[in-house]
């Protein structure tokens, strides 16, 4: 049994005191999946992915493509607290070209009882990594000394 959280009361309130908030889990938990999958097209080197597919067949249709997937279920919370980032191009925005042709980020953030860090994390993490002076050398030494 786990104990409520303590609140602080609406503005207004004549009471000072703090309120119990209601519990935000379940009496069953939530069990259904939900599944996102993609796919990306990835420069490979050829030697390497040839090597690491021995005893698979070639379908070289796909053999520059990178797939992905994510999973989640809700469990026992109230709603859904966890956010993950899918963004195999490492890039800002859907219309950007890709930053680093070799890179790529996948992330999960877990919302350990609220939602709103998950969520503001998957919503600045991109944005804020690419502002960042270090990420801007890094990009300079990866493309030869022109960052985008």
């Amino acid at each position: 049994n786990v104990e409520p959280s303590l609140r602080a009361p609406p503005k207004g309130s004549p009471s000072i005191a703090l309120q119990r908030k209601h519990s935000s889990f379940l009496e069953e938990p939530v069990i259904s999946k939900s599944t996102e999958r993609g796919e990306a097209e990835v420069a490979l080197d050829r030697d390497t992915y040839e090597n690491g597919r021995e005893g698979h067949d070639d379908d070289s249709s796909n053999s520059n493509k990178l797939r992905y997937a994510v999973s989640e279920m809700q469990g026992w919370r109230s709603h859904m607290e966890d956010k993950c980032i899918l963004n195999p191009t490492l890039s800002s925005n859907r219309q950007q070209e890709q930053l680093l042709k070799d890179h790529h980020l996948f992330a999960v953030f877990d919302g350990h009882g609220g939602d709103f860090s998950s969520f503001f994390c998957s919503e600045h993490f991109v944005p804020t990594l690419i502002d960042q002076k270090d990420w801007q050398k890094y990009l300079s030494l990866s493309s030869g000394g022109s960052a985008k």
